[in-house]
């Protein structure tokens, strides 16, 4: 990807403890609640219409989308009941008739549509809209890969209906030809949905009736319906306090070049001194099109902490044992717990070590092709990851160089150019109800192509001589009209100077999205990561709220190898006025371990609920309900834990070279 750093993250997802109660939802959320139950629901439609000069008298008899069949608008295209309703209703304001045949005719006119988060169709008031700046028409025509005078393609309609629906500021997103004055013209007709532009993001965990997380950032995301977006942030941890300021401006002055900021200062709740700090910067041209050549450009983002590592909200420490490494409860200063009777305090390492990372890049790309792409891109980068224990001079030094070697990551500094190609399909399979619930979602088909060569010298002032390789491959296959079967595989290897120095992993595994059945589906992810030389000491954690639920995300489930299967069946979704609910059940199986013969699959089983608000976010609520079916100590689980959060448990894997799909 373009421009990109990729830096440890603690908030909003990256939060990696035992979520018993775990929190997402906008401001709004509440209060939509309240209202919607005595409010009932207004189906009338409330919306900006197109000049009354474009309108077309609608055809006697015209099926106005009842039916997806009956749109006849193309066989790629699945639309949900809630977007069928949107048609309808956009058909009667706009006196138009869907063109069924509209391929290569002249475009006579575009006209743009922005309706409100909160319509009279809706079971709330529409003086709710006050709590929000509704998207201008040119924002959304600017963004339009078709314009008068065009002839109409569908390859292009696709496409810029992807690049809306990766907005986070709208949720309906539909481009439909009507017919124009003549049999060789056709109208466009652009519709979206706003999602509530002021929102409170949030993320909360309690642990035994105590708060161990919470992270607050309220942001105004689209500032005079422009689509900007200006957020503070809070985040506060057993430990510690952050906040900050951020500010995104996708589209410069209309340009294609888009720039964010942020900004956060991190202050030790117990001695109230700034312990560190965290923010990014990026400024850059993307490939926002596939008829896009050229692009570029350079981020920077640092992180500087004291990362330390919790049970609840007890610190953990660490002591060596004839097992191996144990994490251990560690004890209060000045004090002596009974489970500390054969050993001496200073045996006890707490968990805790200052992390400076700062990452640079500066990078062009060039692109290649139409209906198969190719990505070409050139640039520099700089990686220094710092890793200090330099404050615990009084424990055991046997105990404190076990603890260094076996669980601080590896300070590295890397200086040096990269070269990246990506080559792909542009092929899509439209659907619904698959990681979402009543909109349309685009899954790339085909395959996915991604190599990667870096290198850094001691002689550039890296800390090591090397040759970085990434190899990574998925291909997707269609399955019946709305399932697929994407199979996918990576490596990642350093060759260093010495074999000592040299880090690789691989990775493989398999994603399986069954065709509708009756009334839902089956989704199963499993995959492996295998890290086979691992000089740079990463770990990956398993539990919590997403690969392994039912287990606390502060187990001892972690290690440099991984393992997981997780399969759900996800019910369609049902409207209940806009609003869209679905259930699911789910197994999952992981576990984390440093060996890869020492992992021992950990399961969980449960049940969900799954809930979607358009007006609120394009992404899935979900409430999970899970439990343990293995033997477990009270460190690796509670017996019965509870979610409640956005997104699915996990996501569908990409391949990259940035992150492994088991760690992301």
């Amino acid at each position: 990807m373009l421009a990109h750093v990729s830096l440890p993250q603690k908030f909003p997802s990256g939060h990696g403890w035992t979520t018993c109660k775990r929190v997402r939802w906008t401001l709004a959320a509440g209060l939509f609640f309240v209202l919607a139950a005595w409010t009932g629901s207004a189906r009338s439609q409330e919306a900006k219409p197109p000049p009354a000069e474009a309108k077309k008298a609608r055809k006697p008899g015209d099926p106005l989308g009842r039916t997806r069949e009956e749109l006849g608008v193309s066989d790629r295209r699945k639309y949900s009941q809630y977007e069928i309703e949107t048609m309808d209703l956009m058909l009667e304001e706009a006196g138009g008739t869907i063109d069924r045949n509209p391929e290569g005719k002249r475009i006579e006119s575009v006209e743009v549509v922005t309706l409100d988060f909160i319509e009279k169709r809706d079971p709330v008031p529409v003086w709710f809209n006050v709590f929000h700046s509704t998207t201008r028409p040119h924002i959304i025509e600017r963004e339009l890969l078709l314009e008068k005078g065009d002839r109409w393609s569908w390859d292009l309609v696709d496409e810029t209906e992807r690049n809306l629906r990766a907005l986070s500021q709208l949720s309906i997103v539909l481009i439909l030809p009507l017919e124009g004055e003549t049999e060789d013209s056709v109208r466009l007709l652009a519709v979206t949905k706003d999602i509530i532009s002021f929102r409170l993001n949030s993320n909360i965990t309690v642990i035994d009736g105590k708060l161990a997380f919470l992270f607050l950032q309220p942001s105004e995301e689209n500032v005079f319906g422009r689509h900007k977006n200006v957020s503070t942030l809070f985040r506060y941890e057993p430990d510690t306090v952050a906040v900050g300021l951020g500010y995104t401006d996708r589209r410069l002055w209309g340009s294609r070049i888009g720039w964010n900021v942020n900004g956060n200062v991190i202050v030790n709740r117990g001695t109230g001194r700034t312990e560190g700090s965290f923010g990014s910067l990026r400024y850059a041209k993307p490939l926002y099109s596939t008829r896009s050549k050229w692009a570029w450009g350079t981020a920077v983002a640092w992180l500087d902490e004291v990362s330390r590592r919790f049970s609840g909200i007890t610190q953990v420490g660490y002591r060596p044992s004839v097992d191996g490494p144990t994490p251990l409860p560690a004890p209060p200063r000045g004090e002596r717990p009974a489970w500390v009777e054969r050993a001496s305090p200073s045996d006890l390492v707490p968990f805790e070590w200052r992390t400076n990372i700062v990452a640079w890049t500066t990078s062009v790309a060039r692109s290649y092709g139409s209906k198969n792409k190719t990505n070409i891109e050139w640039g520099v980068e700089a990686n220094r990851r710092s890793f200090t224990v330099d404050h615990l001079d009084d424990y055991d030094p046997v105990a404190l160089e076990a603890f260094r070697e076996d669980q601080v990551p590896r300070s590295t500094l890397r200086i040096g150019p990269f070269t990246e190609l990506t080559a792909f399909s542009t092929d899509f399979l439209r659907t619904v109800d698959t990681e979402r619930l009543g909109l349309q979602e685009d899954l790339r088909l085909g395959h996915v192509v991604s190599m990667k060569v870096y290198t850094s010298a001691k002689a550039a002032m890296g800390t090591r001589d090397l040759l970085g390789i990434y190899n990574g491959l998925s291909y997707t296959f269609p399955m019946g009209s709305s399932g697929l079967l994407r199979l996918y595989g990576s490596n990642r290897i350093e060759l260093a100077g010495s074999i000592d120095e040299s880090d690789a992993q691989a990775e493989a595994g398999l994603r399986l999205i069954t065709p509708t059945l009756l009334f839902g589906r089956f989704i199963y992810d499993g995959g492996v990561l295998h890290r086979y030389r691992d000089f740079l000491n990463t770990r990956t954690s398993i539990g919590g709220d997403g690969r392994l639920r039912g287990y606390k995300a502060s187990s001892p489930f972690r290690g440099k190898d991984v393992a997981a299967s997780n399969l759900e069946f996800r019910t369609s979704g049902v409207q209940i006025f806009s609003f869209q609910a679905g259930l699911a059940a789910f197994w999952d199986a992981a576990h984390a371990a440093d060996g890869f013969g020492n992992l021992d699959l950990r399961h969980g089983l449960g049940f969900g609920f799954r809930g979607f608000f358009p007006q609120l976010d394009r992404i899935v609520g979900r409430l999970d309900f899970a439990f343990p079916l293995s033997e477990f100590t009270p460190q690796e689980s509670n017996g019965f834990s509870v979610v409640l959060s956005f997104g699915q448990a996990f996501g569908l894997p990409q391949v990259a070279p940035n992150v492994p799909v088991l760690s992301q």
